[in-house]
């Protein structure tokens, strides 16, 4: 009776050990093919919204979860964000934590899974409401290379088992992967995005650029032909004529177009200069007052010639203003004298300065109005070209 029972105890254990066998290779089979399932079900995914439904619903499925929460990690501030909440927790979907906060936050900062099978109690929960109906809960970080980008937690009403809480992780693991070359996908196509549109930006800069190096080119050309013809052409009527007066007045006219050629080319050495950053821009305490006032004597000869009233308004309560001495009257100088070439006879010029608040500070300037003919509006824009020349000056 011994040799029986024992005999048939042996065959009981050898069928309970193939049951288990079964049993576990069926678990694992189910096991491989819910992992099998998410992975391609994620490489199928071809936005963020849709991989994160993906994997929340291959959670709900496997664990029988009736809720779940995906929340990724803010590099920046250390906190989260619950992207996509589906089931009961559907209303936590852009829910944001701060560092640490919570279970969510103290996965994400730790590293290590979280289980619970009755949390109601639990002090730990940032946002208990949402959990009142489902006490159990697994929180499992997501994981990538050792770097933490989030978790995902799911809840239920039924305890999870050991095995669930493996199933769970493995799924982690998985759409860790997947969001993070996501993200690095995503990212890679923004800089490249962004790259692109810089390159476009750039291209149009340099096809701009060369329009204008173009346009100066052109600019400079006609403005150095004219001193240079009129010197070819008055030094061959110098040399035919016999009458001295003549000669003298034609000798003066050379000088004068000489020293106009050496003005224009020194106009476009400073444009160089300026161009290139080599002028220094030493600043110092100057009247803008005492600045005009310099101006004014200088074109006061030439305004009289042409019957051009030149006045000038001082303000004695103007502060000193910071500028460079000698570009400031290079450019009170070429404003003054633009407005005496381009007034007619018996009009008039008037200079003054002005006062204003930009941002709380104080700033100072120059006024220079004349009675000439004004600038169309279409041409406003060429204001800052280099040697352009608008209607109204072409026709004067």
């Amino acid at each position: 009776d011994i040799r029986l029972a024992s005999l048939l105890a042996d065959q009981a254990a050898m069928a309970i050990e193939r049951a288990r066998l079964v049993s576990e290779t069926s678990r694992r089979a189910a096991y491989l093919e819910a992992l099998t399932n998410t992975a391609a079900a994620l490489r199928a995914a071809v936005k963020p919204q849709e991989m994160y439904a993906d994997v929340l619903g291959q959670v709900v499925d496997q664990l029988k979860a009736y809720g779940a929460s995906l929340a990724l990690l803010d590099p920046e501030s250390g906190g989260t964000e619950a992207v996509l909440a589906v089931g009961a927790w559907q209303g936590t979907t852009g829910m944001r934590l701060s560092a640490g906060e919570g279970i969510v936050g103290m996965v994400t900062s730790s590293g290590q899974a979280f289980v619970s099978n009755d949390i109601r109690t639990d002090a730990r929960l940032a946002r208990p409401e949402p959990l009142q109906d489902l006490p159990a809960i697994a929180c499992v970080p997501l994981t990538v290379e050792d770097q933490i980008i989030g978790c995902v937690m799911v809840g239920r009403r039924e305890p999870l088992s050991a095995e669930e809480v493996r199933l769970l992780t493995g799924l982690a693991e998985i759409s860790a992967n997947a969001i993070s070359r996501m993200q690095v996908m995503e990212t890679l196509e923004t800089r490249v995005r962004q790259r692109t549109q810089e390159l476009e930006a750039a291209n149009e800069r340099l096809q701009e650029l060369d329009r204008l190096k173009t346009e100066f080119v052109s600019n400079v050309t006609h403005e150095l032909r004219t001193p240079i013809t009129n010197v070819l052409l008055y030094l061959d009527l110098a040399r035919r004529t016999s009458s001295e007066p003549k000669r003298a007045h034609y000798f003066d006219v050379l000088k004068s177009e000489s020293v106009r050629l050496g003005t224009l080319i020194e106009s476009v050495l400073t444009l160089s200069r300026l161009e290139r950053g080599v002028v220094p821009m030493d600043l110092e305490p100057n009247p803008l007052d005492a600045l005009l006032a310099d101006v004014l004597v200088s074109y006061q000869a030439r305004a009289e010639v042409k019957g051009i009233v030149l006045d000038h308004e001082p303000d004695e309560s103007l502060p000193v203003s910071w500028v460079n001495r000698v570009q400031m009257h290079q450019v009170l100088a070429n404003l003054v004298g633009n407005a005496v070439a381009y007034t007619p006879p018996g009009g008039q010029v008037h200079l003054r300065t002005a006062r204003t608040q930009v941002g709380g500070r104080d700033y100072v300037g120059a006024v220079i109005h004349n009675t000439g003919t004004v600038i169309p509006p279409q041409e406003m824009g060429h204001l800052f070209e280099r040697f352009y020349r608008g209607r109204t000056g072409r026709a004067s």
